[in-house]
């Protein structure tokens, strides 16, 4: 069975790109996009928080629409899309989406919680963790990371 999941992750990135290209398009026309820069851990002992500058592993770029849909592309912990709830300036989110880490990649849910401040120019603390079904098993990369964007 988990053959057949990795088999389907090619259509599951084409998936992910087509709904996160459509739907926050067709409902919203502005949003927030970030840069987020922070350590990820993926399974082989933990964060390098003295990565400087940082690695490719440690950037994530992020589309928030004026709906609170989110996409985000990152090495780790990939590619996902989901819905932010937010409460003031923090959020929590949720979502899934292909997930990878140095053990393999697989599809799986993520979730996430942070803080964002308000403003053109938009400054973001986030903790994610997903959760990736491979064939050897199960994966959990986590990255916590922090950002500036710009309110479109």
């Amino acid at each position: 069975m988990m053959k057949r999941v990795l088999q389907n992750v090619p259509a599951c990135i084409l998936w992910i790109f087509t709904l996160s290209t459509t739907l926050p398009a067709s409902v919203s026309h502005a949003g927030v996009l970030l840069a987020k820069f922070g350590p990820a851990a993926v399974g082989n002992g933990g964060s390098n928080p003295l990565g400087m500058p940082p690695g490719p592993a440690d950037i994530e770029l992020a589309w928030i629409s004026d709906t609170k849909w989110e996409t985000s592309l990152s090495i780790v912990p990939g590619l996902l899309i989901g819905k932010r709830h937010y409460m003031g300036n923090y959020y929590v989110g949720l979502g899934g989406g292909v997930i990878i880490d140095t053990n393999g990649s697989g599809i799986g849910p993520y979730s996430s919680f942070g803080w964002q401040s308000d403003g053109p120019f938009v400054f973001s603390f986030e903790f994610k963790q997903a959760l990736g079904f491979t064939s050897s098993g199960i994966i959990s990369p986590y990255a916590l990371r922090t950002g500036i964007g710009y309110a479109l």
